[in-house]
């Protein structure tokens, strides 16, 4: 049946020539088929779909032609039990439908019993009457092909079910794809995603030197890996961990950036709020004793090495004792509150204040000399004697003022301003004093 196809075949295409050349090109033909990837074979219609050919390169499912020309082996006997049912109707609703060619994907077992998916081009003759001469199929073993699609399509839907953000954008940062988790996140319809630059999340929360870091580093292959601050559609702002994958194509050379992120704006934020925790004030919400000694050290550190003065005010109220117990507690935490938002209000934003302890609170007057340190206490002091505190109280504060020369230390320091603050005290208080 196969020469006869082959012949037919010849004869019909190649008018002129000779019985000598068509069979010269049957055997020319037939080697080309042996050494290529797809099996030809050709069968008599029954049903088992006995072979009466079948070309040599079987042997890549490890059977040999004479399993199926001895009729050891049929067609239908290497079709994976699962899919021969629907194969085999699908054939015979084919002949009784007359319809000369169709194509078939199903599994076959190869010899070893291991599963390959076949891409199968059939062929059907049939004659005046409809009824089937001759029966022809290639075999093309796509199995690898099945495999990676599937693993594309297992790797799209792990894409669209992770709680992680993804998104893919071409080299020039153009949005190709997106999945559902920052559709969610963002707030922005997917139409208004893909074709946006990656830009539509930016916050201006980052200077122009981050973000052409990010592209150097991106641009030359390597990954990049950071904590950026984007913005969603409603314009609020949240953190994620950032992280890019440059993906080259070895065929066309075209670069994409696979970008996954995490949102850690809970995070984020409960570390800020820890942190704040860590150095403000409870009650009067400025800084603590540890945040003010912290600043201490680096004002020191700073003037060591560039020479900028800073000076420090310790300021106590006087007879605060007698506040909480005549008018309780709670007063005396108003009055506090008060005292601080007064000092707040005459200080510069590069000074700051702190809460030493109890009644006491500590400012670090930054780039001052002793004068001007004294100018500011001596401010502070006036306004609150002339304040009522808690809307309805009086108090006066003793200030002891000091500026840090080198080479003193911290601790020289601080008894310095105590020892200025004592010197108010003893002076009869609702004073500045200086040392």
């Amino acid at each position: 049946m196969y020469n006869y196809f082959m012949k037919n075949f010849i004869t019909n295409n190649f008018d002129d020539c000779s019985h000598k050349d068509i069979e010269c090109k049957v055997v020319e033909l037939t080697r080309l088929l042996e050494i290529s990837n797809v099996v030809v074979s050709g069968c008599v219609v029954s049903n088992e779909f006995v072979l009466d050919y079948v070309s040599a390169n079987i042997a890549q499912f490890g059977y040999v032609s004479d399993d199926f020309l001895s009729k050891k082996l049929t067609f239908s006997s290497i079709i994976y039990e699962d899919d021969r049912k629907e194969v085999l109707d699908k054939i015979e609703n084919s002949i009784k439908n007359t319809t000369t060619t169709f194509s078939l994907l199903f599994r076959i077992l190869t010899k070893d019993a291991a599963i390959r998916w076949i891409d199968t081009q059939m062929i059907l003759e049939f004659d005046k009457n409809g009824t089937v001469n001759d029966f022809y199929a290639t075999l093309n073993d796509i199995t690898n092909m099945v495999e990676k699609n599937n693993q594309v399509k297992l790797l799209a839907k792990a894409l669209e079910k992770t709680d992680n953000m993804v998104y893919i954008t071409d080299a020039k940062g153009i949005i190709t794809y997106v999945n559902d988790s920052l559709i969610r996140c963002s707030g922005y319809l997917r139409s208004e995603l893909i074709g946006s630059k990656v830009s539509i999340f930016k916050s201006d929360e980052h200077d122009k030197a981050f973000y052409k870091h990010l592209w150097t580093t991106i641009l030359s292959g390597q990954n990049y890996n950071n904590i950026i601050i984007n913005r969603k559609k409603d314009r609020s702002l949240f953190y994620v961990d950032v992280h890019i994958t440059p993906i080259i194509d070895e065929y066309s050379g075209t670069q994409n950036y696979v970008t996954t992120c995490k949102d850690i704006t809970i995070q984020i934020k409960l570390e800020q709020k820890l942190e704040s925790l860590a150095i403000t004030d409870s009650l009067t919400q400025v800084h603590n004793r540890y945040k003010i000694n912290s600043d201490i050290k680096l004002h020191i550190a700073r003037t060591k090495r560039g020479g900028v003065p800073f000076s420090l005010a310790m300021l106590d109220i006087d007879y605060f004792k007698n506040i909480n117990d005549t008018y309780g507690h709670y007063v005396g935490d108003v009055v506090l509150k008060d005292l601080t938002k007064i000092i707040e209000k005459n200080i510069r934003e590069v000074d700051s204040v702190g809460r030493w302890g109890g009644e006491e609170f500590m400012l670090l007057l930054d780039n001052t000399t002793t004068k001007e340190a004294v100018f500011v206490a001596e401010k502070i002091r006036t306004i609150i004697e002339k304040t009522l505190m808690a809307g309805h109280y009086n108090i006066t504060v003793s200030i002891g003022v000091s500026q840090y020369t080198t080479p003193e230390n911290k601790s020289t320091l601080l008894q310095k301003v105590d020892n200025a603050l004592y010197e108010a005290k003893e002076n009869g208080r609702n004073q500045v004093a200086f040392s």
